[in-house]
């Protein structure tokens, strides 16, 4: 299967917390085929490209009164992303080779997401699975993801928040 199956999708999606407000308009395509029969199974890829624009407006701050929410200025910020990301699944052991192993595959991907506030960024991610008997799957990666945070993190700079956003979600599912 495809994350979000192939096609297009838009999603919007509007978050309130304290005295502030996010707006998210993403829009993305992705799809993915399978190139080849391998010895362990189909080689598979999938590629995406996605346009997100994120607003932010007002003021938030763990443990702030309601009263130094209200003392801030307005703050407000924009921020349009570009991205472009591309999957591709080698299986190495599968049902047609299987000896001893029942299944091993090594995923690649990568991300090049373009910030209008902050500049570009690329980010790869190196996977594999190994599965030495059919009910026990053991999973290892290895990847970078983007420094910059949510948007009400752009105040602080691009380091200094502990915001995560899932920008690195895997496109190809078992």
């Amino acid at each position: 299967k495809y994350f979000g199956g192939d096609g297009i999708c838009t999603q919007d999606l509007i978050k309130q917390a304290g005295g502030a407000k996010t707006l998210e308009n993403v829009i993305c395509a992705e799809g993915g085929a399978s190139l080849a029969k391998m010895p362990g199974g189909d080689l598979r890829v999938a590629i995406g490209a996605e346009y997100m624009q994120e607003k932010y407006a007002g003021f938030t701050s763990r443990g702030a009164t309601a009263a130094a929410i209200a003392a801030q200025p307005d703050f407000k910020v924009k921020r349009d992303v570009w991205s472009v990301f591309g999957e591709i699944n080698l299986p190495i052991i599968g049902d047609d080779n299987r000896g001893g192993i029942h299944g091993l595959s090594i995923t690649a991907s990568g991300r090049f997401d373009h910030y209008s506030d902050f500049g570009d960024t690329f980010n790869p991610k190196i996977g594999i699975n190994f599965e030495p008997v059919e009910w026990l799957r053991i999973r290892g990666n290895w990847g970078t993801k983007s420094p910059f945070g949510d948007l009400s993190c752009s105040r602080r700079g691009p380091t200094s928040c502990c915001c995560c956003c899932g920008f690195n979600r895997p496109v190809l599912r078992n």
